[in-house]
Parts: structure tokens; C-alpha cells; sequence
């Protein structure tokens, strides 16, 4: 598994966007992939 996330501070720290990756261990072929932004 990896991921990458970004923050961001305004008055308080907020999760700005993440990617997340799931590969097998055996293969290392990726089998999930997704990611998530913060639109505010």
C-alpha cells in the first residue's frame, strides 16, 4: 500500500487531498487505486 495526502493549513489543518494505492504482495501488481479531493 502507499499513499501521498496533502494538508493544508487555514485557521486549523484540513486534508486537502490523498491518493491511495494497493498492490499485491506476491505479483506487486496494483489492484485498488483511488483518490479523494477537498473541494472547499
Amino acid at each position: 500500500m502507499s499513499y501521498v495526502d496533502v494538508w493544508r493549513w487555514d485557521i486549523v489543518m484540513y486534508l486537502h487531498s490523498v491518493a491511495i494505492k494497493i498492490f499485491d504482495a506476491r505479483s506487486g501488481d496494483l489492484l485498488v487505486t483511488g483518490d479523494w479531493k477537498n473541494q472547499a
